[in-house]
């Protein structure tokens, strides 16, 4: 089982417009990645609540694309934690 787990560790409460964005950004980036796993028949799924996202996918016989499909969405959490460290945190193997 493949497990992606992001949180939001403060809001940008001096520059609302940017904490808009870096939220929009995780929301849309884990959402992409869940619509990307149900094309080809995943079994995965996501727990969200605020300020939180968790997806689990298990493993079958299209491992490697899944695997390229959680490679994908990490880099694009990965240059948001380069443009938000204080505010984004990555938990899991990263």
């Amino acid at each position: 089982e493949i497990r992606l787990n992001l949180s939001l560790t403060a809001t940008l409460q001096d520059k609302p417009d940017e904490g808009n964005i870096l939220c929009a950004a995780v929301s849309m980036l884990g959402q992409t990645l869940m619509e990307c796993l149900w094309k080809i028949k995943a079994d995965a799924r996501m727990e969200s609540r605020a300020g939180y996202i968790r997806i689990l996918c298990r493993m079958e016989e299209n491992e490697v694309e899944i695997k390229h499909l959680f490679d994908f969405a990490k880099t694009g959490f990965l240059l948001l934690k380069s443009r938000y460290p204080e505010q984004f945190d990555l938990v899991g193997e990263f």
